[in-house]
């Protein structure tokens, strides 16, 4: 049996250091019918912690989602929390499924407990988060976004600096805001969950792996069950014409 190819689109610019850390990491959580792979956008900005930059890189980002499908990928993730341009994403696709971290972690957040709250990078992501739960239709279980005050192309460099700040705010969401688990909420925060969840003793959701797993299981059910993102309405595509 041929196994399921799952793309992780890194929306930013090439990092020859972040790339394979993030394969790395997204491999020994692979099933063993998944392969991962990962790419960015080659030359683009290194965060979307700015409108602007999220903007910027709008083109070139949905491109790299519609050859995905075109080379026969099962599924591509939209590897930032912010799930940029995922509605657009979904109306470009055929039958590839389309997974953001942020909807993702979200779904899975509520199935295992009533409040959560996210753990930002910076302050300058906060608002965006609240929007994106707000459209979401998560605000009812949102306890709180605390964040680390790390910039997103900081939080690699000292991962136990990043993790003790971790520690701070979460334990300030649990005994404060009344979350019952906690969401990391950057792609970048990834590595630090299972240490976090076992101190804590509730569930801690790393994005990056929330993204994987709700790909693969959209894959099987695609698969087993024939759904995928309807093509009425909200998600009609446009006419092939008008894309290139």
């Amino acid at each position: 049996m041929s196994k399921k190819r799952i793309l992780n689109i890194c929306p930013v610019g090439h990092d020859p250091v972040v790339e394979p850390q993030v394969k790395a990491y997204l491999q020994k959580y692979c099933r063993s019918d998944s392969e991962i792979e990962v790419r960015s956008l080659g030359e683009a900005p290194m965060d979307l912690e700015y409108y602007v930059h999220e903007a910027l890189i709008a083109e070139k980002f949905l491109r790299q989602v519609k050859l995905a499908e075109e080379d026969g990928f099962d599924a591509a993730i939209l590897g930032c929390f912010y799930d940029p341009y995922i509605d657009a994403a979904k109306e470009l696709c055929t039958n590839m499924v389309v997974v953001g971290p942020g909807e993702a972690s979200m779904r899975i957040a509520t199935s295992l407990a009533r409040r959560f709250s996210i753990i930002a990078p910076t302050q300058k992501t906060v608002q965006h988060m609240y929007d994106d739960v707000k459209k979401s239709g998560f605000s009812e279980h949102l306890a709180s976004i605390r964040a680390l005050d790390v910039p997103v192309t900081d939080l690699l460099g000292d991962p136990g600096a990043t993790q003790r700040k971790m520690c701070v705010e979460i334990e300030t969401a649990l005994k404060i805001d009344r979350a019952e688990a906690i969401i990391l909420g950057c792609t970048l925060e990834f590595g630090h969950f299972e240490e976090l969840q076992k101190k804590y003793g509730v569930p801690v959701i790393d994005v990056s792996l929330a993204a994987l797993k709700y790909a693969e299981f959209m894959i099987s059910v695609r698969d087993a069950c024939g759904w995928h993102t309807s093509k009425i309405c909200t998600f009609t595509p446009p006419p092939p014409r008008s894309l290139y």
